[in-house]
Parts: structure tokens; sequence; C-alpha cells
């Protein structure tokens, strides 16, 4: 884990405070996700893919891969996109009032992007937009890695019921 120092400034009193932010280097490339999240994000990837086979081989009633859980009082469904080539994962959080979104890409989990919106009379409307990889914001990176770490392991399948794929 490396730490870096970055200086926000306050025009208030022109003084500089230090921020923190932890950023991990994970294959060489610097990145706000924790391990834990990286690995996940890669589970998940692989989940989707055998979800898609099963819907495939008819083992599955979907229509795609599409998986919804509760945390926190928030509703958050995590379901692939497809933007030409790029395979992404959009998890969205959905407390009633706001809409956080994120798109993550399935290759390369460092790129993400984060996207809040308020929910209006008709449809949404975005307050907030954020680029995983050209931007760093401690409190977004926080937000982010928490979404990924308390919603994945509960849609992805635990190892101690593997016996219930045989039957």
């Amino acid at each position: 884990m490396q730490i870096t120092n970055s200086y926000n400034s306050y025009a208030s009193n022109n003084c500089r405070k230090p921020n923190f932010t932890a950023r991990y280097t994970i294959n060489g490339f610097e990145t706000a996700l924790t391990p834990k999240s990286v690995d996940l994000i890669k589970k998940m990837s692989h989940y989707i893919d055998d979800t898609w086979t099963n819907i495939k081989k008819g083992k599955n009633i979907m229509d795609s891969p599409s998986f919804t859980v509760s945390s926190n009082n928030k509703i958050i469904t995590v379901k692939p996109v497809y933007q030409g080539l790029k395979q992404l994962i959009l998890l969205e959080a959905d407390d009633g009032k706001y809409l956080d979104r994120v798109l993550i890409d399935r290759v390369r989990p460092r790129d993400y992007r984060y996207e809040r919106a308020i929910v209006t009379d008709h449809g949404s409307a975005t307050i907030k937009t954020f680029n995983g990889l050209k931007e760093q914001n401690s409190k977004i990176e926080e937000t982010v890695n928490d979404y990924i770490e308390k919603s994945f392991p509960k849609i992805l399948p635990h190892p101690d019921f593997s016996f219930l794929d045989n039957i």
C-alpha cells in the first residue's frame, strides 16, 4: 500500500490542510480500490459469465443476469452492461431519493465511473459524476469500495453451498 499526500487549499483563510488518501498498487497500476474490492470484482465477472452460460443452457430462467440485494436501507442492483467491446458491471444503489451508479470495467477494475442522481417525477437528474482514472476524491472512493465490499459477497455464491449445484 502506498500513501500519497494531496493538499487541498481553502480560500477562506489561505491556509493549506493535508488530505491523506490511500492509494494501492495492483498489477503495477495505482488505484483507490482496495485489493479486496478488486478481487470481488473479478469474482463477480466470473459469476456473470457462469450465469450467462446457465441461461443459454436453459438451467436458469432469467433473461439476463441481474442481481438485487438490500444493504443499509438501499436496494442494490448489479448487472452486466456491454458498450461495444467493453464489458462493464453496473452497480446501482437506490435509497428512494438518490441513485448511486457505478460502472466498473470488468477487465481493468481501476477504470470506474461514479454518478449520483436524484430521482425526479420524470426519471432522474445527475448531480455528481466522478471518473476513477482521472480524479481523486476520498469520500467517493470510500463509498465505491463500501458498496462493492458489502454487496458483492451477498450476491456471490458461498463456497460452502457448492454441493447444491449437483442437486
